[in-house]
């Protein structure tokens, strides 16, 4: 069987799609949820670990599946199958860098910022602070009790963002899954690898 380089590069396509689903899948499930259970004192280097090591391996995939992509578009004359094809990917990227990006970027920061910032698609400042106490609450005292309490708000907002990160992330999680079916069905109709 010879294979014309638009079905290769199509099933090119179709596994790095595949390759990319299920590492969101992995990530969703499994890795951003261990999130919430890493020491504070050592969320920081856990969190600058994490970006490290996954963007090698996302990353490139990530640029693969945009090239081949735009390498499709570009050997066909205008067809749905394949403005659906990049459109959905360049969604995916306005999810990752526009959401998930600034989310890992927050988590990332020490302490201070986080006091400062509101948290991502919200508009409610009250997002930032512990829940109000009655008078009869700790009242802080000595320099030790004041770390008690900001690494209190600290906990409470990391908490707040890992569950944001979560909850985006199906977003993410949802668009590869359809694209994966989509490119595994749409491949399969005739004319869309003519």
């Amino acid at each position: 069987m010879t294979w014309s380089l638009v079905e290769a590069l199509s099933l090119l396509q179709l596994m790095t799609t595949a390759y990319l689903c299920g590492v969101i899948w992995l990530v969703q499930r499994v890795h951003y949820p261990t999130f919430e259970f890493v020491a504070e004192n050592r969320f920081l280097q856990f969190h600058h670990f994490h970006t490290q090591a996954i963007t090698p391996v996302v990353g490139p995939a990530m640029v693969a599946e945009f090239l081949l992509a735009a390498i499709l578009l570009g050997l066909h004359e205008v067809h749905w199958f394949w403005i659906f094809n990049l459109g959905s990917i360049a969604l995916i990227w306005a999810v990752t860098f526009g959401i998930s990006v600034p989310l890992h970027r927050r988590l990332a920061a020490e302490v201070p910022a986080l006091l400062r910032e509101k948290l991502p698609g919200s508009s409610d400042p009250s997002d930032l602070s512990v829940p109000s106490h009655s008078s009869d609450s700790f009242c802080p005292s000595t320099p030790s009790d004041y770390f008690v309490v900001a690494s209190s708000q600290e906990m409470f907002i990391r908490q707040l963002l890992i569950r944001r990160l979560v909850m985006t992330n199906w977003l993410r999680t949802a668009l590869w899954t359809f694209r994966l079916l989509f490119l595994f069905v749409g491949l399969q109709l005739p004319n869309v690898l003519n």
